[in-house]
């Protein structure tokens, strides 16, 4: 700017600062500098802080545990051990690394969108793909419609968790393909590139007229329907021979009658140990499909 322009500036904007001395000036300018420093330094140290709580979000969101562990556990115990092992000032710049309860939930939140996104654009890519679904009740009597695909990624076939919705009211196949739908809309996804659907033996979805399968086939007659494996050893389990399943019943039942009691579980052990038994005791984990029996070796299920 000319200086003619700067000096009537001062003497219009600026009147109680045009008898000032040039030094005055300058003091100014360098406390500008010095100002401008100091913010640099505190705008540097947020962006630290943003990157730590994304790191120790993705942590908390990859381990399943609760969000306010961050606030309530994670962040006191890293300031004390940094001001332990380095002083005080190092302890008192981790506290401002925000983990409360929502901030963690909204990371892991759009870490899930984040990677739901890159999924979507590598189906697109792929000239074909495959989905496996299966509708199951939570704990709170929710109906949820889970969903994996399968599609070429780098020339490989590549197999990854796709989504789940839930489905309100009834769960019949008319509701299960709408929800199934929408979200193809939603992600510019087309039936026409799905060549194959994996469900289990459930009427609403394997139904050739107001079940999943005949909706689907509706809108995409090439489609192939497969039966889940699981499921097949499941059906093959029960027309399993006379003597074979006795056995199992036996099994079973000693099992149980050991796993039921503690006192049982206890003298159980004990007699493993009396008669130099390499395992010490038995595991019974209920399954969806069935149950499963180990043994424990060394703390390990084998």
């Amino acid at each position: 700017m000319k200086p003619a322009k700067l000096k009537r500036h001062l003497e219009t904007k600026h009147k109680e600062l045009q008898n000032k001395h040039a030094d005055f000036f300058q003091r100014r300018a360098e406390n500008l500098k010095i100002q401008s420093a100091h913010l640099k330094k505190f705008t540097t140290i947020p962006q630290k802080a943003l990157r730590a709580s994304l790191e120790v979000s993705y942590l908390i969101g990859k381990t399943m545990k609760p969000h306010t562990i961050g606030e309530s556990l994670i962040l006191p115990a890293a300031t004390k051990m940094t001001s332990i092992m380095h002083g005080d000032k190092y302890g008192n710049e981790l506290k401002t690394i925000p983990l409360s309860r929502d901030t963690v939930s909204r990371r892991i939140s759009e870490m899930s969108r984040n990677i739901e996104s890159e999924v979507i654009k590598r189906i697109q890519n792929s000239s074909v793909f495959a989905l496996q679904l299966d509708e199951t009740t939570d704990i709170t009597k929710m109906s949820q419609l889970i969903i994996y695909v399968r599609f070429i990624f780098n020339e490989d076939i590549t197999e990854t968790f796709l989504c789940c919705k839930s489905l309100e009211g009834k769960t019949t196949g008319e509701k299960i393909f709408e929800v199934i739908n929408e979200y193809f809309e939603a992600k510019s996804l087309t039936w026409a590139n799905c060549v194959a659907v994996c469900t289990d033996g459930a009427a609403a979805l394997t139904g050739s007229n107001k079940g999943l399968r005949g909706l689907i086939q509706k809108v995409a007659p090439h489609m192939v329907f497969n039966h889940c494996m699981i499921h097949r050893q499941a059906l093959v389990a029960k027309d399993m021979d006379e003597e074979l399943h006795n056995i199992l019943q036996d099994a079973v039942s000693s099992i149980n009658y050991i796993k039921c009691n503690s006192l049982n579980s206890r003298l159980f052990s004990i007699l493993c140990n009396e008669m130099g038994s390499t395992y010490e005791s038995y595991c019974y984990t209920p399954k969806s499909d069935g149950f499963h029996v180990g043994k424990y070796y060394d703390g390990y299920l084998i």
